[in-house]
């Protein structure tokens, strides 16, 4: 086993419905191609906030805390829209890379932690046709130390020079 260190928050991003369509169309209209990343990482959710009615654009951190607090529908919709959507993503990348596990790891999986597991995550990450059963077999595991590089650090250093 080792860890694959990819740059797939740059591939192509692939829309499932119309509201994917449309924030998708958005991003198109900015940016020409659209790189996953421009909606599945932190800032994105501020496009699917806006491609769900949102006219009063609040700053992502707004969208994010709010809607995870349920404390505004729009918000919390978006944030449920959003984990699908990195469902979906995550999926593909374990698919492509034929991955035995998959571990999600940085800010945005600790923001998520509570959120994913009832969220349509799962559902959309084992949404691949004539895979679906072999996906559903791969176990999704969240890092929720807030500093695992130091942790990973400090265990290394006490492995090669404390014993």
């Amino acid at each position: 086993n080792h860890v694959q260190v990819p740059e797939g928050g740059h591939t192509g991003s692939a829309p499932r419905a119309e509201l994917d369509d449309a924030v998708l169309g958005s991003l198109r209209a900015r940016y020409g191609r659209v790189a996953t990343e421009r909606v599945n990482a932190g800032p994105g959710i501020t496009e699917i906030y806006r491609a769900m009615g949102g006219s009063v654009l609040p700053d992502d951190r707004t969208i994010w805390q709010k809607g995870i607090a349920r404390e505004d529908e729009l918000a919390s919709r978006a944030v449920d829209r959003f984990c699908g959507s990195l469902g979906s993503v995550v999926g593909d990348y374990a698919l492509a890379h034929g991955a035995s596990a998959v571990v999600l790891a940085g800010g945005l999986g600790l923001r998520l932690r509570d959120i994913l597991p009832t969220s349509t995550f799962a559902e959309r990450f084992c949404a691949k046709p004539r895979y679906e059963a072999m996906m559903a077999g791969i176990p999704v595991k969240l890092i929720v130390h807030p500093q695992p590089g130091l942790y990973g650090a400090a265990a290394a250093f006490q492995t090669e020079h404390c014993r």
